[in-house]
């Protein structure tokens, strides 16, 4: 396997706070309360109940948000034909998105069973992939993709030189407050083997697991429930960064 060589600082571990645990009645409260408390990121998850088993928001939440903050808003695109909507998600503000390899998979797929089984893929139209790569970055925004826990990295390991970043989920995707998924550690480190840049891990992580994660090369911890629903928000953001 080649390595991708980045400009990655592999040395900083970042923390992104993910909104879905936002309270939507005073969400520019909330941010505002993650930005003073020294959070890194904000990670904003789209879903669309097709490529996942929920329904959330889109731009017009992302465009509130950016007026509560200028620090970089990370946009999880979990959606089908992603591509179709790049352009809406850069006119709001948006720093990166998250293209879900799931979303150009190869394989037949039951859109009736998502409530029962998350998706995963071991084929992928890697051109569409790296096209709609290039199209975010061509709007101005960083340009990542996503693969679910059962998803092998060996699918993206083709397009990995058109990443800014790689998200690994260690839950199934869809839903805040679940139980973290041990399996995505050595995923971080095989990953880590072939990948120089950003790694990110969402879903799940806490303070008891951010120490594994770190070691096996993750530079990126997203955090919703357990950012929010802690009582002291800037020593969450630091434990969870191991400082």
């Amino acid at each position: 396997m080649t390595t991708i060589k980045t400009n990655n600082n592999r040395k900083k571990v970042t923390v992104s706070a993910s909104v879905l645990s936002g309270d939507f009645l005073a969400m520019g409260d909330a941010v505002r309360s993650m930005v003073a408390a020294g959070v890194d990121s904000f990670h904003l998850d789209v879903m669309d109940g097709h490529l996942v088993p929920n329904i959330s928001f889109g731009p017009v939440l992302i465009q509130a948000i950016r007026r509560a903050t200028s620090l970089p808003l990370m946009v999880h695109l979990m959606i089908e034909n992603p591509g179709m909507y790049l352009s809406d998600y850069a006119s709001v503000g948006s720093d990166l998105v998250y293209l879900h390899a799931e979303a150009y998979q190869q394989e037949p797929v039951d859109v009736m069973t998502i409530r029962e089984q998350a998706r995963y893929t071991t084929v992928i139209n890697t051109d569409q992939l790296r096209a709609d790569l290039d199209r975010a970055r061509d709007l101005g925004m960083g340009a990542a993709v996503v693969i679910n826990i059962h998803t092998p990295i060996a699918v993206i390991e083709p397009i990995l030189d058109g990443c800014d970043a790689v998200l690994l989920m260690s839950v199934d995707p869809g839903f805040s407050n679940q139980a973290f998924m041990p399996a995505v550690v050595p995923k971080v480190s095989a990953l880590r083997a072939v990948y120089d840049g950003v790694i990110s891990v969402d879903g799940g992580v806490n303070a008891d697991h951010a120490p594994a994660l770190i070691a096996a090369g993750a530079t990126d911890l997203i955090s919703a429930s357990y950012l929010f629903g802690a009582s002291n928000h800037g020593q969450a953001i630091a434990t969870l960064r191991g400082s």
